[in-house]
């Protein structure tokens, strides 16, 4: 990464982290989502050998801040009422014991920070989202203050961030592009559903929003989005759905049709700004899936998994080969002479591989009872016309995707991962409704069982 961009970068993010330390809670949680979209390590991190303390300030050291200043009694409090949290908790548990047993000690304890910051991030934003500490205003200048990283990372300091392998110029802030894409569908779910945005307003930023996904190029985050679209067009057909939700999605959905006419009409296979429409390509069988970017590379990292899992002892079967041991598949199955250039908390690039490979059965299990509880509870919410589970149920898709192509359990730091986090937390608290002013109120167990 050029050094006027890492220094950018680093006075961005100590001014924001001075934020979170000194302002008003509701300003430091500003402060805080907005370090997600700084990438303190640049682009040519070996995250299997060594420590990026500026990152690791970010992910665990700021919500850690977070939390003391908004009341860990509280905080936890609050959380132990949601129930997957406390499979959540069991799931940290298990992966701090499989450590004992892993060849990649350093990746296994960064593994453990990403889970521990998800913890306490998630602690952070039920609170704020009870306490009408964070609100559709907050979201709102989140999306343009992002927008504001994105334009000036991108066409301004070089795009460094957004320059892919294959020579494409993506949009994208201070961050991976597809962590960037992931935050974008986050966001996209939140301005649907938040109550007190205006008709007009929820048309404008869905527009703004769907335009940088197109810019990014995120196949991944396009086709979430489709899909959360297409669950919301159902939703707009259901009886009772409270009606600003309704009044404001048919005028966003009027806006999209219009945005997609625009894209089938002026969009070529050619212009590298359109990534997306490479999937066109495959379903015409014009190209196969593994020429698309790197599913090639993940085609066969996924089929070296299952082969070692395949040859699994009893005990490995159970147990697992130990938090971060995936990295030992690359090194076993390609030409990889180092473990150096490998980050073993992303090489699978499938969580539901990596959770058996590492984790064993116990671990699957666990994660498994997490999935379905939310899944199951968000769906008997939505059945109810359940704000919160409704934006939960048109998420969840995104959420199934990425855990099968993506890198979730490691991506605490970034904006995908916050992203993830806001939209959960806020599904959770606005199960239960206010009153006419949409104020929502803390959550109770049976709230979500």
């Amino acid at each position: 990464m050029p050094e006027h961009v890492s220094l950018i970068t680093h006075i961005f993010f100590w001014a924001l982290a001075t934020g979170v330390l000194f302002l008003p809670h509701r300003w430091a949680i500003l402060c805080w989502l907005l370090t997600a979209h700084l990438d303190l390590s640049g682009t040519q991190w070996q995250s299997a050998t060594a420590m990026g303390w500026g990152n690791t300030i970010k992910i665990i050291g700021l919500p850690t801040v977070l939390l003391i200043r908004i009341g860990i009694k509280n905080a936890f409090s609050s959380g132990l009422r949601v129930f997957p949290f406390r499979i959540w908790l069991l799931i940290c548990l298990y992966t701090t014991f499989a450590s004992l047993w892993t060849p990649f000690f350093l990746s296994a304890l960064k593994q453990i920070g990403y889970l521990y910051a998800y913890s306490i991030g998630f602690l952070v934003l039920l609170v704020v989202w009870q306490t009408g500490k964070i609100s559709s205003r907050t979201i709102i200048m989140y999306v343009w203050f992002t927008l504001g990283l994105a334009i000036l990372q991108t066409f301004f300091l070089g795009n460094p961030f957004g320059h892919a392998t294959y020579g494409i110029e993506r949009l994208t802030s201070f961050t991976a592009q597809q962590l960037f894409s992931e935050s974008l569908v986050s966001i996209f779910v939140l301005i649907l559903f938040l109550p007190d945005i205006k008709p007009l307003q929820k048309f404008l930023y869905s527009e703004l929003l769907l335009f940088q996904l197109i810019l990014n190029g995120g196949r991944m985050g396009l086709v979430g989005t489709f899909i959360m679209l297409i669950i919301v067009f159902f939703i707009y057909l259901k009886p009772k759905v409270p009606r600003r939700i309704l009044k404001g999605n048919g005028i966003v959905f009027a806006g999209l049709l219009l945005a997609i006419l625009f894209y089938y009409l002026f969009a070529s296979s050619s212009s590298s700004r359109f990534r997306a429409l490479d999937l066109i390509s495959v379903a015409k069988s014009d190209i196969e899936l593994s020429d698309i970017g790197t599913m090639g590379f993940r085609l066969s990292m996924w089929k070296s998994t299952l082969y070692q899992i395949n040859n699994f002892s009893t005990l490995d079967c159970l147990f697992g080969r130990g938090t971060s041991s995936s990295a030992d598949i690359a090194l076993k199955s390609f030409s990889i002479s180092s473990s150096k250039s490998i980050d073993a908390n992303r090489i699978i690039h499938n969580e539901y591989l990596r959770i058996f490979y590492e984790w064993g059965i116990i671990g699957s299990i666990m994660f498994l009872a997490f999935l379905l509880f939310i899944v199951g509870s968000s769906i008997t919410l939505a059945k109810r016309n359940n704000i919160g589970g409704l934006a939960l149920v048109s998420f969840m898709p995104m959420l199934l995707i990425t855990l099968g192509l993506e890198n979730i359990l490691a991506g605490t730091g970034g904006p995908g991962g916050i992203g993830f986090l806001l939209v959960f937390t806020f599904a959770i608290v606005f199960s239960r409704r206010g009153k006419k002013s949409d104020v929502p109120q803390a959550i109770c167990k049976q709230d979500i069982a």
